[in-house]
């Protein structure tokens, strides 16, 4: 009688923990994908669909202007460098993409390759309706003024009405070129290089180009451009920068805004010390 109740108490201990894994693993089954779907990095945490997009496309190809100082461009050295790469270095470090930029090219010719998509995305652009046509866009993480520079003499040309009726310089396929498409009155002659454009102002051979401050600032300084003064007037406006992605990836879109999320403010505020103030 004893032994069959120890047989008895033994089965049911055996029964109960049968039980007991099989309801372990049912609890695991269901945990399981939320797992797999938030990997994490340097505090980023990831959808499932965020994290196989990082797995299957480890590398972004990236258009970018090579003149585009201070925010992006090309030193002396070759390297691309600028406050969008230093932007772009932090969302690697916490996605783990990987960014390849073409090199070689005009800002033209790179924004139409993204157009193509035989480029993935374009780090530093500003949003238009035209362009939100075609691309997607992250959250701003930059912010820019638009001038007109004209020479020092100019007296006509002072804010948007001035530029009516005549032919103002613009960079060609940049946000200034779509800006100024929503003005008729004013017609256009495209450039597809800032300094060229600056210094046809300088020279005389054209009378104004709308472009933004810092880029402007620069390269006036950089390249000894005399005679010229710049215009802000859009005073209480601010341009915006974005991350641009083809139409077909908005996971890369989630990736750069978590990423950009995850920066510190102390972080970006450095950033903006180093090439700016």
């Amino acid at each position: 009688m004893i032994l069959k109740r120890a047989l008895a108490d033994r089965v049911k201990r055996s029964c109960l923990r049968k039980v007991f894994s099989i309801l372990l693993l049912c609890a695991m089954a269901f945990s399981l994908p939320a797992a797999c779907a938030a990997p994490a990095k340097d505090g980023a945490v990831w959808t499932e669909e965020e994290a196989r997009f990082i797995r299957e496309h480890p590398v972004i190809r990236l258009g970018v202007d090579p003149e585009f100082v201070p925010y992006e461009f090309f030193d002396e050295d070759g390297q691309y460098t600028g406050i969008t790469s230093e932007y772009l270095n932090l969302i690697s470090r916490i996605s783990g993409l990987r960014f390849d930029v073409a090199l070689g090219l005009t800002w033209p010719e790179a924004y139409d390759k993204a157009l193509n998509r035989e480029l993935d995305a374009l780090p530093a652009v500003g949003m238009t309706p035209q362009r939100a046509e075609r691309f997607l866009f992250s959250e701003p993480y930059y912010e820019f003024k638009r001038v007109i520079v004209v020479r020092v003499e100019e007296r006509e040309i002072n804010d948007l009405r001035g530029m009516e009726g005549r032919i103002i310089a613009v960079q060609r396929n940049s946000s200034h070129h779509s800006y100024l498409l929503e003005h008729p009155g004013i017609s256009l002659s495209l450039y597809d290089d800032v300094e060229e454009a600056l210094t046809a102002v300088a020279t005389g051979a054209e009378r104004a180009f709308v472009g933004n401050l810092a880029t402007c600032n620069y390269l006036i300084r950089s390249s000894a451009l005399t005679g010229l003064r710049l215009i802000s007037f859009e005073a209480r406006k601010q341009q915006e920068l974005y991350f641009a992605a083809r139409k077909d990836w908005p996971e890369l879109i989630s990736i750069f805004n978590k990423s950009l999320d995850l920066i510190p403010q102390a972080q970006k505020a450095a950033i903006n010390q180093r090439w700016i103030e």
